[in-house]
């Protein structure tokens, strides 16, 4: 049974070639992904106060489909790693920042992120955004050869070093 005061004890979880999915945990933090997935569901739990506020989720070769993470994480970091990953949608409503990192390219064939403001891209290998970011998201990249397409924005959108794409 799940406690709405005492966090589970579940901190990381390792899926590879995995079919649709929930992680259910108020101590998530970590979630490893490669080879092909299902959707992946990651709640924090029923807690009364959220326990973890950041998720991070490790993509290693990975061909993912949609992954919803709880409106009760506030920070997603995303790390590319090994070989390129693709993610079909990334849902997290409670997000307001996204971090992506790494060493190789992460393509988001769609993103569902109501609440960024702030969409952070330091992956050398590149990051791409299959929709339109919202008209008051920053987004500051560096390095990698980046994709993000852009409507009536009021924020700045740093391209960096790479060969980069923006589409309005």
């Amino acid at each position: 049974a799940s406690s709405l005061l005492s966090a589970g004890t579940i901190n990381a979880v390792t899926l590879n070639n995995y079919g649709n999915s929930t992680v259910n945990s108020g101590a998530l933090e970590t979630v490893n992904i490669s080879g092909t997935g299902g959707t992946l569901g990651l709640t924090a739990g029923a807690l009364t106060t959220a326990n973890v506020s950041t998720l991070t989720i490790n993509a290693s070769d990975a061909t993912a489909g949609a992954i919803t993470a709880d409106a009760d994480y506030t920070t997603i970091n995303v790390v590319g790693s090994t070989d390129a990953s693709t993610i079909a949608d990334l849902v997290a409503t409670g997000a307001t920042t996204l971090n992506v990192s790494g060493s190789e390219a992460v393509t988001f064939t769609a993103q569902t992120l109501a609440a960024v403001i702030d969409i952070n891209v330091t992956n050398t290998g590149g990051a791409s955004f299959g929709t339109e970011i919202g008209t008051s998201v920053a987004f500051d990249a560096a390095g990698g050869d980046d994709a993000v397409a852009v409507g009536a924005t009021n924020k700045a959108i740093v391209m960096g070093a790479g060969d980069d794409t923006v589409t309005v």
